[in-house]
């Protein structure tokens, strides 16, 4: 500011502000105006055939494997 002056400053200052004000007015209000309208995509879920095996968490039982004995 004290390169250029009050002026300047005040000037940039409008500009930015109306610069603001239309961005709100054109851009914003009307967008939430579309929230209203239910149109709300379904959340995404992954396809049931294409899941990856479950990976057991820490502190899982390791699987007992079969023996011919057993059974």
């Amino acid at each position: 500011m004290n390169r250029h002056g009050y002026t300047v400053y005040s000037l940039v200052s409008l500009v930015l502000a109306a610069a603001a004000f239309l961005s709100w007015h054109l851009v914003e209000k009307p967008s939430l105006k579309l929230k209203d309208l239910g149109l709300r995509r379904p959340p995404r879920t992954a396809p049931q055939g294409n899941r990856p095996p479950a990976v057991p968490g820490p502190g899982a039982a390791e699987p007992v494997a079969e023996t011919a004995s057993a059974r």
